[in-house]
């Protein structure tokens, strides 16, 4: 192997970085005495190979077994083309809610070959078939969670009786190592003499030669060191023969291993900060995983398995019920509370659904529909989405917009001009309209539904006046409200004026709702706004 090269100050920082991880997992051995250490492939390898390095310098007593695995954000991406979200295109971890967490924790539950892989890794580990008791994940970093989350959901099932600690060993992450054998091991200009700018393809198959080891495949937990056959290195050895990719990876370890152990005799152990841990699975997000896995759950079996009171189990569920994330099912003490069919349907792909940007519906076939308001930014990449929001709009055969705002005393409403603009592109003459309700925020309320946060019939009747103007103009008419309590209000109180009013106005706005692509959601979920249409007078 060629001479390591020194650390450029620019990488000093990083170095430290490095160290600090180094430290961070020799502590949590020394503190957790783990039987089995769980490196999660790629970048968890490297703070675990500085520790090894470091104990060895410093401890009496054998590193523990490590057992690598590919458990990474690929396999959220499996998942995500699996199943449809419900807030966002993409599952965001701790961000996400209970109801797709749960999901995601039952779905690893059908990967019977990650567990037999998972199982062949701690036993290759720990030379033996008998399952740990106590296990630390290292990974690189915990950003949102969702490596964190996956890694735990597999391990509580593949081994259900194990302690499990999942450390952020804030470690460098592969754009560090990229960055480190494009500077320093093998410098750019040698690679790419014309300057050329990486490609985001050429520079994945640099991070993978950095970090030294590569998928099995995408579906699988295994994986293996970088080779002279590995893809990243045909591709790159023509800048660069392909031996000398291996040496330039074997080169950033070598550097590692050389800078942890001139640290070494400064090493002080230290106590584990818990800040570093994922403290596990949350509770709810665990109850969600048994909803989808049993068809349901009662009360007693929540209270029973998760040592919750009867008024912790209450505050969940009818939060969940609130938001149209759980339905009962049966009567008297073996009711059950279960996923609505609609919502089931919906994520599990089991029709096809269309991609609808906006979330509408329409509440008079072919002339009213209620939906989100579009959203003006002023810069290009949002623009472009509320673009194809109005797109879509104008798709329905809209050409009236009816978009009623909330604002704070004295301030304007905001007018969104991409509507003109693509109602002139697509060579059609529209209406839009702003209707401005001034409000009073009212307590702690955050998103009150009108003024004084109360819906008020001053403010409601003069848009419903609206609609029925545009309406009887010939006019398809697209109402969007500030948010989906108001827009419900609008909606069933627009069927009661129009004869169906309390109890019935609630039912027929349900049933429109049930035919869009979110169907299964209440409309609207608010008590009190369900109270206000429940009491409008019919025909007024």
């Amino acid at each position: 192997m060629r001479s390591l090269p020194a650390v450029p100050e620019s990488f000093e920082a990083h170095f430290e970085q490095m160290w600090r991880s180094a430290c961070r997992v020799v502590d949590n051995i020394r503190d957790y005495e783990p039987d089995l250490v769980l490196a999660l492939m790629h970048s968890g390898w490297g703070p675990v190979y500085a520790a090894r390095v470091l104990w060895e310098q410093t401890q009496g007593a054998p590193f523990p077994p490590v057992a690598q695995s590919n458990i990474g954000r690929e396999k959220i991406g499996i998942f995500e083309t699996a199943f449809n979200m419900t807030t966002t295109p993409f599952f965001t971890g701790n961000f996400a809610s209970d109801l797709e967490i749960g999901k995601l924790l039952a779905w690893l539950t059908s990967r019977g070959d990650w567990r037999v892989q998972l199982l062949n890794q701690a036993a290759q580990a720990r030379q033996t078939a008998a399952p740990p008791e106590r296990i630390l994940v290292v990974d690189d970093c915990i950003r949102e969670g969702s490596t964190s989350i996956l890694a735990l959901g597999l391990l509580y099932w593949v081994f259900p009786e194990a302690q499990v600690r999942f450390l952020n060993a804030d470690s460098w992450y592969r754009t560090i190592y990229t960055d480190f054998l494009t500077e320093v091991i093998l410098p750019f200009a040698r690679l790419f003499p014309e300057g050329k700018i990486l490609s985001e393809k050429v520079r994945g198959q640099l991070g993978q030669i950095a970090v030294g080891s590569e998928n099995v495949s995408v579906d699988s937990l295994a994986w293996k060191p970088i080779s002279i056959n590995s893809p990243a290195v045909q591709a790159l050895s023509q800048s660069q023969p392909a031996a000398e990719w291996l040496e330039a990876s074997q080169a950033i370890y070598a550097v590692i291993a050389r800078e942890i152990t001139r640290n070494a005799p400064t090493y002080i152990p230290r106590s584990p900060d818990v800040q570093d841990f994922n403290h596990g699975l949350r509770t709810s997000a665990c109850i969600m995983r048994d909803a989808w896995l049993e068809k349901g759950t009662t009360r007693r079996e929540i209270q029973e398995r998760y040592g919750l009171s009867s008024g912790e189990v209450s505050g969940l569920v009818e939060k969940w019920m609130e938001w149209d994330e759980i339905t009962l099912a049966g009567r008297g003490p073996g009711t059950r509370y279960v996923i609505p069919p609609l919502l089931r349907r919906y994520i599990e792909k089991m029709e096809e659904a269309t991609p609808d940007l906006l979330d509408a519906y329409w509440l008079v076939p072919g002339k009213l529909i209620f939906g989100d308001p579009t959203l003006y930014f002023e810069n290009a990449a949002d623009q472009e989405w509320e673009r194809q929001e109005i797109r879509e709009m104008l798709a329905y055969g809209v050409d009236c917009w009816l978009d009623v705002q909330f604002v704070s005393p004295g301030e304007a409403a905001r007018e969104n001009p991409l509507f003109a603009e693509e109602a002139r592109a697509a060579g059609r003459a529209v209406i839009h309209e702003v209707v401005a309700l001034e409000i009073q925020y009212s307590g702690k309320e955050i998103y009150p539904e009108t003024r004084r946060g109360r819906p008020n019939r001053r403010d409601i009747r003069p848009v419903l006046d609206k609609i029925d103007g545009f309406l009887a103009g010939g006019r398809v008419v697209y109402v969007s409200a500030a948010n989906s309590a108001l827009r419900g209000v609008l909606a069933g109180c627009f069927l009661a004026r129009h004869g169906q009013g309390g109890a019935e106005a609630l039912a027929a706005l349900q049933l429109r709702r049930a035919e869009s692509a979110k169907g299964w959601r209440r409309e609207p979920v608010s008590r009190r706004a369900r109270r206000f249409i429940r009491r409008w007078p019919a025909g007024l």
